[in-house]
């Protein structure tokens, strides 16, 4: 069967929802390392924070048969239905209340460069060729979206407090609502392997420990690429868990020698050895993967850069 276009695909997902009592209208979003169509409920003030359905991502689900328009009007009914508006008197409320601030702020991490516009009016930092931007969390969208928002940088005054100040607050408070994640690569390939065991109709009371159990035996693994993955519990915006304190000693300590950080996307890094590579074949992935569209949209890449940590210090790895 023949796909809609594009454009008669959203019209007819804001048809369906009007029949359904959402009134809804088509807008275009510009976000930290994103821009996109989207959907959102009509006749709601500026400044109100309202969830935006992303339409370019749902669409593109449609043509490869990931959701049909049905399972798509669904979902957005769900998500509009379960997630009341923040009105904009309680969103102000929330922004003036540094108490409330503070303990509700996550970082995220994008690439400076394209991002410039939406720098100039929000709270960041740079580190190299990254911009960390600290995000008041406002809850869940979805099962997996969070609602977020910028903090003006006018808000700085108002708080009295600095930039550098802010940004410490943000990184305490980012720790305990979205707690880095360390992840063993070779846990990765025994997890995996424990699964077909179970499918396999063996009977596994504990999965952890049958992993713990494999390792000591000495279970023969195969080559790895990289030796850890770092994120956070929910893999959502954990490329940023790198500037948590403590987590880049913790993988030296592990590692036991310098190593490479590669940016998969604005979600994880992967980790390496500089033993084991170059930095200049690393580039050459990140780049590589950074355009293929099978792997990563635009709004999940972060740079095309690679890092080194040398138990001291982050670094960007510079062309020679």
């Amino acid at each position: 069967m023949a796909k809609l276009s594009k454009d008669t695909f959203t019209l007819t997902i804001i048809e369906l929802l009007q029949e359904r009592g959402i009134h809804v209208e088509e807008t275009r979003v510009k976000k930290t390392n994103d821009s996109h169509n989207g959907i959102t409920l009509k006749n709601i003030e500026n400044g109100t924070v309202i969830p935006i359905i992303d339409t370019d991502k749902i669409y593109a689900s449609y043509l490869n048969d990931s959701i049909s328009l049905a399972k798509a009007v669904d979902e957005i009914e769900k998500i509009f239905k379960e997630n009341p508006v923040i009105e904009n008197e309680d969103y102000i409320k929330k922004l003036n209340d540094f108490e409330y601030v503070k303990n509700h702020l996550v970082i995220e991490v994008y690439g400076a460069d394209k991002n410039q516009d939406v720098l100039e009016n929000c709270i960041h930092a740079k580190f190299e060729d990254l911009a960390i931007i600290p995000k008041i969390h406002l809850g869940s969208i979805n099962a997996d979206g969070q609602l977020t928002c910028t903090v003006p940088t006018g808000m700085l005054d108002e708080y009295g407090v600095s930039n550098d100040e802010f940004l410490v607050l943000a990184i305490k408070s980012s720790q305990e609502l979205r707690p880095a994640k360390i992840i063993n690569f070779d846990d990765i390939i025994l997890s995996g392997y424990v699964d077909t065991l179970i499918m396999s109709g063996q009977v596994i009371e504990n999965k952890q420990q049958k992993i713990q159990e494999l390792k000591d035996d000495g279970f023969l693994l195969p080559p790895k690429t990289f030796d850890y993955i770092v994120s956070n519990e929910g893999i959502s915006h954990g490329a940023a868990s790198i500037f948590y304190p403590g987590v880049l000693a913790e993988l030296y300590k592990n590692i036991g020698e310098s190593f490479y950080l590669i940016p998969s996307s604005i979600h994880e890094m992967l980790i390496i050895p500089c033993s084991r590579s170059t930095g200049a074949s690393l580039k050459e992935i990140v780049y590589e993967i950074n355009r293929n569209r099978d792997v990563l949209s635009d709004a999940e890449i972060l740079t095309d850069s690679v890092y080194v940590y040398d138990g001291h210090a982050l670094r960007q790895l510079l062309d020679n």
